[in-house]
C-alpha cells in the first residue's frame, strides 16, 4: 500500500486524496486488528476529521 493513494471522505461530504507513506497492522488484546496509516509530515492530524471514512483511491482513465 506504500505509494498508493487513499481517499478520505468526511461526514460532511468533503473529499481529500492522500499518498500513503507507510502503514502498520497491530493486534489488540481483544483480538481485533488496528491499522495505522502514515500520510507523511505534510499532513496535520487535525486535517483528518474523526468519523471520516477511508477508501482505497483508484483513478481509472479511459
Amino acid at each position: 500500500m506504500i505509494g498508493e493513494k487513499i481517499m478520505i471522505k468526511t461526514m460532511g461530504g468533503e473529499v481529500r486524496v492522500y499518498e500513503v507513506v507507510s502503514c502498520h497492522i497491530n493486534h489488540s488484546i481483544a483480538g481485533k486488528k488496528n491499522v495505522g496509516i502514515c500520510l507523511g509530515k505534510g499532513i496535520l492530524p487535525d486535517e483528518i476529521v474523526a468519523g471520516s471514512m477511508v477508501y482505497y483511491y483508484f483513478l481509472h482513465i479511459t
